[in-house]
């Protein structure tokens, strides 16, 4: 069996409004198909998958899981529930700009501790974590590019995904060329935005789709990024369900990404979802959740919990 939450198309979306796709209900198992499985051996996929542009590799490992549960509880209409349980979920965490720091991540947590007991912990800016070091913590209120009439050709605020995550703030105007230099498409895949972050090089940027970009006429454009990096935190949350044995079953969810469906919403929607599964049956491993951000979270969890 296969315990897996990940990437379909690695970080890219179609251009405009994003939706929560079909994958999430497929994973879900919103089919009402109710399949009725023990799991005794399964491969566990790490949560995330390195996406399109993104600074990190996608963490994968192996090993034995014993699950104490079975899928939809036997019944066609257990497994309809729960997987619309999963989709709503998903669905509600699939808009908020999240980042390896910052205030997406601890709303995404608030919302999943609305289901879980999520115990969360802050590591500041500064702290070296093996040999890496906690960086300074990003939030964004806005981001935009406009042109003569004021009138926004690029909108964080239609599509998360249009800002490079973890840019530095700007307020300039450019001439067309110039801001090309700050604008990232995939040119293979014209009509898709990329997910392009910077969170250890200071830099600022946008993703746009390669034809709304050859779309721009010459001119100047007003480039906006209303963002800050400053001394803060890391945020993660634990959740834990104690089992007869101390031993514990790890599970690992990354809560980093903005709104790509399939990495991370489905993750953490499946893994609160299980959370709160497994909870109701007798155990006889103890199973440890963590929701960290990608990479430098687990790093960080690893560091403090040696």
């Amino acid at each position: 069996g296969l315990v897996g939450v990940g990437g379909v198309e690695r970080g890219r979306v179609r251009e405009g409004r994003a939706g929560i796709g079909g994958a999430v209900r497929q994973l879900a198992g919103g089919d009402g198909a109710g399949r009725r499985e023990r799991v005794q051996r399964v491969e566990v996929i790490g949560a995330g998958v390195a996406a399109a542009g993104g600074d990190g590799v996608g963490d994968v490992g192996v090993g034995e899981m014993p699950l104490a549960v079975e899928a939809g509880g036997g019944s066609a209409a257990g497994a309809e529930d729960v997987g619309q349980r999963i989709y709503a979920l998903a669905a509600e965490l699939f808009p908020i700009c999240r980042s390896i720091t910052g205030n997406g991540v601890r709303r995404t947590l608030d919302i999943l501790g609305r289901h879980i007991a999520i115990e969360t912990s802050e590591v500041p800016t500064g702290t070296q974590v093996f040999d890496w070091t906690i960086p300074r913590e990003w939030n964004i209120a806005d981001a935009y590019v406009a042109n003569a009439a004021g009138e926004r050709v690029v909108d964080f605020r239609v599509n998360n995904l249009h800002v490079l995550n973890y840019s530095t703030p700007v307020r300039t105007v450019l001439p067309l060329e110039q801001l090309k230099a700050h604008i990232y498409t995939l040119p293979d895949q014209p009509d898709l935005i990329p997910y392009k972050t910077s969170y250890y090089a200071e830099r600022w940027g946008f993703c746009m789709s390669h034809n709304a970009l050859e779309a721009l006429p010459d001119g100047d454009y007003t480039v906006v990024v209303d963002s800050t990096l400053t001394d803060g935190s890391l945020t993660y949350g634990e959740h834990v369900i104690p089992g007869d044995s101390d031993e514990e079953v790890l599970l690992s969810a990354h809560v980093c990404h903005p709104s790509l469906a399939n990495d991370n919403c489905s993750g953490l929607a499946v893994f609160t979802v299980l959370a709160g599964e497994l909870a109701r049956r007798k155990l006889r491993y103890t199973y440890r959740f963590v929701f960290a951000p990608g990479t430098i979270g687990a790093i960080t969890w690893l560091a403090r919990n040696e």
